[in-house]
């Protein structure tokens, strides 16, 4: 089903129409926009700058190094050991690494101990010579950014009494919460749920302490289902006329990814594919690989996901999520991107995209997913679950198919259900059904039973 919703678009970006909207303490302030409204910038630019000292948390690795990357400035830190150090200690490791290598030049056949005695004697221990590095990061003026995940698990070390975390989060007089509704969700089934479930609390206690507390999402269902509603101060704009997002011309729901592949344009055209799973993403770059690499002479496919995950990416995948993260660009060669949950709400891509496809029948994940691509779209693919979008072939049709052809045709289709399990005839037989465009007879004979499919010309249709 085709839904053309190319509505009229406001001028007014996020900051201007905040201006006129007070905020209160003792509630998170939950701003609700779409895509396209400047949620980010208005709480960098306009809304941190009010602050001292800010935090702000979002929900993947991959936002928080957008974020960082575009909004930062490069800074360089020293580790020894995986411990930040000072420029002071850095001066005197400088200090003793000169005076190591003048005694072995002129003592070459020095033993260990020899070596330690005379160049690594501290504080009245031997130890070898320390050994630090230099470590690129990005600072943003005020800002700390941390994901949730991240967050968490801070504060639980602080709370074991680790020694080693360089932050307090006392000091912060406002946290930014980007995408809460991710929070809500990790905090329920992630394999890290501890870490999630730790940072709402301190969220919480923050509010209540009379924190400022801002929360910025163009999807709130979750965040406003499951946190504490006497809590949440709502500042509704998505319905607001005045407040700019993204054009979406056409939306086009499917069902099945493997009939949506055939439909594909074979036309080079830059396509954004979204799925669930990293084994998804593979299967469905290896069918697009299969359908469409006759028409290009050269197809590139990126599969990007997080870099925390225990799986690779390739050297092809990794360039276009550098690009996309520095740039906000799918690089010119590059004809189609795969990305998951962890692209969902942190990669911006604001190069020209024709059409983004959500294989998920999610209507937050579905909105998530056209956020990523910041322009307006032509076409955009969502998972849908009363689309039939199954092809008969020719020869099936008028024929009288036995329990062999049956079993031949379900092979073909390789159709499956909304939870990827295939289907057998009676499945099939029902979305056939439901779908209108065939009609299915059976017939008995004295060789056995028989079934046969025939396409239901539009005049049928139309008496029905």
């Amino acid at each position: 089903m085709n839904k053309l919703i190319c509505d009229h678009t406001g001028e007014k970006y996020l900051s201007e129409v905040m201006a006129d909207i007070p905020l209160v303490t003792g509630k998170v302030n939950l701003i609700m926009a779409k895509c396209g409204a400047g949620k980010t910038q208005y709480a960098i630019d306009s809304l941190a700058n009010r602050y001292n000292k800010v935090l702000f948390l979002t929900d993947t690795t991959n936002n928080k190094t957008k974020l960082e990357r575009s909004k930062g400035k490069k800074e360089v830190a020293y580790k020894f050991d995986g411990i930040t150090i000072d420029e002071d200690m850095i001066d005197l490791y400088s200090e003793l690494d000169i005076k190591y290598d003048e005694y072995l030049q002129e003592h070459p056949d020095a033993d260990f101990e020899e070596l330690m005695l005379n160049c690594g004697y501290i504080s009245g221990q031997c130890c070898e010579m320390p050994v630090y590095k230099e470590v690129e990061y990005y600072k943003i003026k005020n800002i700390t950014v941390l994901t949730y995940h991240g967050c968490g698990e801070r504060l639980l070390a602080l709370d074991s009494g680790d020694k080693n975390v360089k932050i307090n989060f006392d000091e912060f007089d406002l946290i930014i919460c980007d995408e809460p509704h991710n929070l809500i969700r990790y905090s329920t089934w992630s394999k890290n749920k501890g870490d999630y479930i730790r940072c709402k609390t301190e969220i919480i206690n923050r509010v209540k302490a009379g924190v400022m507390t801002v929360g910025i999402t163009a999807t709130p269902n979750d965040f406003m289902k499951q946190f504490n509603n006497d809590l949440i101060n709502p500042i509704n704009l998505l319905n607001r006329k005045d407040v700019r997002h993204y054009h979406t011309i056409n939306r086009i729901g499917f069902r099945s990814m493997d009939h949506l592949i055939k439909k594909l344009p074979v036309e080079e055209k830059k396509i954004v594919i979204y799925a669930d799973k990293i084994s998804v993403m593979r299967n469905i770059k290896k069918k697009l690989e299969d359908e469409l690499g006759l028409w290009y002479d050269d197809l590139k496919i990126a599969v990007i996901f997080s870099i925390n995950s225990e799986q690779e990416m390739d050297e092809l995948s990794l360039r276009v999520r550098e690009s996309i993260i520095v740039n906000s660009v799918i690089p010119d060669d590059v004809q189609i991107v795969i990305m998951n949950a962890s692209c969902e709400t942190g990669l911006d891509i604001k190069s020209h995209v024709d059409i983004m496809i959500a294989f998920t029948t999610n209507p937050d994940t579905q909105i998530q997913v056209r956020g990523r691509c910041r322009s307006d779209l032509m076409e955009f693919y969502y998972r849908e679950r009363d689309v039939i979008d199954i092809e008969i072939p020719e020869e099936y049709l008028n024929k009288k198919l036995d329990s062999k052809a049956k079993e031949e045709l379900l092979h073909l289709l390789d159709e499956k259900d909304l939870h990827n399990r295939s289907i057998g005839w009676r499945g099939l037989r029902k979305l056939l059904d439901n779908a209108g465009r065939y009609q299915i007879t059976d017939t008995r004979s004295k060789n056995g039973r028989y079934s046969v499919i025939r396409q239901r010309d539009d005049w049928d249709i139309l008496i029905d």
